[in-house]
């Protein structure tokens, strides 16, 4: 206590300790990794982030999926977040 902290970092360490709190024992960290997303937290709150790897050479795709919590979206060029819609921020 007594550090400070942002809404997003607060939302992320608030709900790794429910999905922690879920489990009866402490599990290692690869049982979480494997099991998270089937934890009600992670499908009411989690998702999964696609990286993506296009060779133009050979028109190889590689695709990567990540579980997560949260994930940052840039605003557009010059808007401040009162101007700005959710649309218009992932597009």
């Amino acid at each position: 206590m007594g550090q400070q902290r942002d809404s997003h970092e607060f939302l992320t360490i608030y709900l790794e300790q429910i999905l922690n709190a879920s489990y009866a024992e402490k599990p290692s960290r690869m049982h979480v990794i494997k099991t998270q997303s089937k934890t009600p937290i992670f499908q009411i709150f989690g998702g999964k982030l696609r990286s993506q790897i296009n060779c133009k050479a050979c028109d190889y795709k590689s695709d990567t999926f990540d579980e997560t919590f949260t994930f940052n979206v840039p605003l557009p060029s010059g808007k401040s977040p009162d101007q700005c819609t959710f649309s218009e921020a992932l597009n």
